[in-house]
């Protein structure tokens, strides 16, 4: 298999351990009416709770990833940590915004 092929795939896998097993954990936590339903909004304990077993997952994809691809370049889930800084920083920023145009309409 192609280096770059390799790579892709591997990242592709991580992924997937990651998105799956945190899905199936939000339905889990669902159906035992643990998390409530869609129309209400949740407790910060809960979204504590969903971002521990999150970041569990996220490990765990890490894990994946580095297991098929060895030489995975560091710089990768190096540069990850601030880009979804960021990402958040600008979702609450606009966030802040919304409020403030509402709040003066």
């Amino acid at each position: 298999m192609k280096p770059w092929l390799a790579s892709a795939s591997a990242v592709a896998a991580g992924f997937i351990v990651t998105a799956l097993a945190s899905t199936a954990a939000d339905a889990v936590m669902h159906a035992a009416d643990i998390f409530p339903s869609a129309l209400r909004l949740m407790s910060d304990p809960l979204f504590a709770l969903a971002a521990a077993y999150r970041a569990l997952f996220t490990v765990a994809g890490g894990y994946v990833t580095a297991r098929l691809a060895p030489w995975y370049a560091i710089s990768i889930p190096v540069e990850a940590i601030p880009c979804v800084w960021l990402g958040g920083r600008l979702a609450a920023s606009r966030r802040s915004s919304a409020r403030a145009s509402e709040m003066s309409q």
